[in-house]
């Protein structure tokens, strides 16, 4: 236990200080509530697979995901507010939104969920926002400050209770270290935000050095929980982030567009190759299963919770969700839902605030498929893992610099500058 334990307080301790860098993670911006939005949405997407873990009580009751999810509902409310008090907009990729939870509000009336309407409220954020726009670098260092605390809970955890969050791996996989962070499997869901916290990070970096020391630092850890999922999506997100880097510095969006596009393409026609039922831990005969469903009723879809409500006469067990965003999407709002949120995702990440935001929006979005090729990490519908990625990319689309020498307003300034004077 002792390796382990040292290598994940030391990639940590190198992840938090390359992160961080000269700048204060806490001053500065408190007063935005973009800040501590786009902060608790982190913090609580780490919080939650952490404390599974750790075995603290937390069942699936609507009443208790409710609880669990206050204090971001309570930050997106303020953000809604400040909205209305600055003047109420709803864009066009708000307004597909707006459509997309239609189709689940119909559903919703046949069987109501309260999980889905908590998803339209932590979605509202993203469908209406102020007329000028959010703060960006707000946004941003929040997601860097949630980052950094979720680290810190991790290893703070680790030191009290290693015996508990470290310990054997599941049979079929294990990490490089002989153990797992989560015995017999029950890392799987840290490994995946993990591995998107390192996403984040890796587009927060000003410099390739930075870049690939908070690459070397999540892999790390993500490879300790033993997930396959997790670095499968952390290996698609490093290629956005690198392709994001590269655009950033050319000040051309054509790089990480492509990689974007890649991603989503993989996530999109994956579960569409023929796999047997045993593939993937089963995962291949819930993508039959769900295919079987979606041409029996393919425009409009059954609503959200679907695998949650199926009675399992089908004889497919009981799980909560496809594994697959594409599939998932399917199942919940059909193609004509599915084709609405698309379209709402490229209208987001073609911001109208100019070059910045679009090109980190475009790799946000890009997360949002690398994290849901073989899971269902963030979207529309449910809370799933961590619904606060998806709103994040959303509301970064509708977000403006506000400070002219802001952390990433100005290195892409400064990456146009000198592409212009070569």
């Amino acid at each position: 236990m002792t390796s382990p334990l040292i290598a994940l307080l030391v990639a940590s301790g190198v992840w938090i200080l390359t992160l961080r860098g000269r700048r204060s993670l806490f001053s500065g911006r408190q007063s935005s509530p973009e800040f501590w939005w786009s902060l608790t949405a982190m913090v609580l997407g780490i919080v939650g697979p952490l404390s599974s873990i750790l075995g603290i009580s937390g069942d699936a009751s609507d009443a208790s995901v409710a609880i669990r999810l206050l204090p971001l509902l309570l930050a997106g409310g303020v953000m809604f507010l400040k909205s209305i008090r600055l003047g109420l907009r709803v864009s066009l990729s708000g307004g597909l939104l707006i459509f997309v939870f239609g189709i689940l509000a119909i559903h919703y009336l046949a069987t109501p969920s309260t999980i889905s309407f908590l998803s339209f409220l932590i979605f509202l954020p993203a469908i209406f926002s102020p007329a000028g726009g959010y703060d960006f670098e707000a946004l941003v260092h929040g997601c860097r400050s949630g980052i950094v605390a979720g680290l810190v809970l991790i290893c703070a955890a680790a030191l009290l209770a290693p015996a508990t969050l470290f310990g054997p791996c599941r049979l079929d996989k294990c990490s490089l270290w002989g153990q797992a962070l989560g015995p017999y499997g029950t890392g799987n869901a840290l490994g995946m935000v993990v591995a998107l916290a390192g996403a984040v990070s890796l587009i927060a970096v000003a410099t390739w050095p930075s870049f690939v020391m908070i690459a070397v630092s999540s892999i790390i850890i993500v490879d300790m929980t033993s997930g396959r999922s997790a670095l499968y999506s952390w290996f698609f997100c490093a290629l956005i982030a690198a392709a994001f880097q590269i655009s950033r510095r050319v000040g051309r969006r054509v790089y990480v567009s492509l990689a974007a596009m890649s991603v989503a393409a993989v996530a999109i026609g994956f579960t569409f190759l023929n796999w047997s039922d045993t593939d993937f831990t089963e995962r291949g005969s819930l993508w039959a299963y769900a295919r079987q469903v979606i041409e029996e009723n393919p425009w409009f879809g059954y609503g959200s919770s679907f695998w949650v409500r199926d009675d399992g006469l089908t004889g497919v067990p009981l799980n909560y969700s496809t594994h697959n965003w594409f599939l998932e999407m399917l199942v919940s709002v059909g193609v004509v839902g599915v084709v609405a949120l698309l379209a709402a995702m490229v209208s987001s990440s073609v911001s109208r605030f100019g070059f910045s935001t679009g090109v980190y929006a475009t790799a946000l979005t890009g997360f949002v498929f690398a994290m849901s090729v073989t899971e269902v990490f963030s979207a529309p519908g449910r809370t799933y893992l961590m619904t606060g990625l998806a709103v994040l990319a959303f509301v970064i689309g509708e977000s403006v610099s506000r400070e002219a020498n802001g952390a990433i307003m100005s290195e892409s300034q400064e990456a146009v500058m000198a592409s212009n004077l070569r």
